[in-house]
């Protein structure tokens, strides 16, 4: 079981981590926020039916409940035996769940450390404690991580980078002109984060 209060499409080293799991022949069910946009989600994961998504329209506590309890009925019905959590949120439900001998897994893309300690940092901090492997985005937020979470051991830094086995000239949606020899002069440029509407990408970069 995957969780993110997020939408995944947003986070492209998770869809990278779905496709890979779904490749290896693994259930995953996904727990997240409204996918707003299907057709760039399935881009880079492909369409299985290994794979089960629950989306949470709401917002606010009403969507923090229900988080909660998709979460929970997904725990009761199936044998789960990993589970990863996608940022705090996810890690600080889950902490309520996990029990018996699943694999916790925190994977921590985006984190920032106020000056003051706050009460995020605090459960965090103990969280942590429960959960088997931390992965966060580069070796200089590992660095900081261990140093103010107190974490020594299995936790690694995972570059947010496009997956080995992607290729972007066997997508459908790129241009005929760009799969017919000229991908060596013209550069499709991404962005390795949060590709949403208010940041006006499509309509620069083509």
């Amino acid at each position: 079981m995957i969780s993110i209060w997020a939408d995944p499409s947003n986070y492209l080293n998770l869809l990278f981590l779905i496709n890979f799991l779904l490749n290896k022949n693994k259930n995953v069910i996904l727990i997240c926020n409204k996918i707003e946009n299907k057709k760039d989600f399935f881009y880079f994961i492909n369409n299985n039916s290994k794979l089960k998504i629950i989306e949470i329209k709401k917002n606010g506590k009403y969507g923090y409940i229900n988080f909660f309890f998709k979460k929970y009925l997904i725990c009761k019905k199936y044998a789960i035996s990993t589970v990863i959590s996608i940022n705090f949120i996810s890690l600080f439900f889950s902490f309520f769940l996990i029990k018996g001998k699943k694999k916790w897994i925190y994977y921590n893309f985006d984190f920032n450390i106020p000056r003051d300690f706050n009460l995020n940092n605090f459960f965090e901090k103990n969280i942590i404690k429960k959960v088997k492997y931390i992965f966060v985005p580069s070796k200089s937020r590992l660095k900081v991580y261990k140093k103010v979470f107190n974490r020594k051991k299995n936790i690694f830094a995972i570059y947010n980078s496009f997956s080995k086995k992607f290729d972007v000239r066997n997508k459908t949606e790129i241009p005929t002109i760009l799969k017919n020899g000229l991908m060596n002069i013209i550069h499709i440029q991404i962005k390795l984060k949060n590709i949403i509407n208010f940041l006006f990408i499509k309509y620069i970069i083509y």
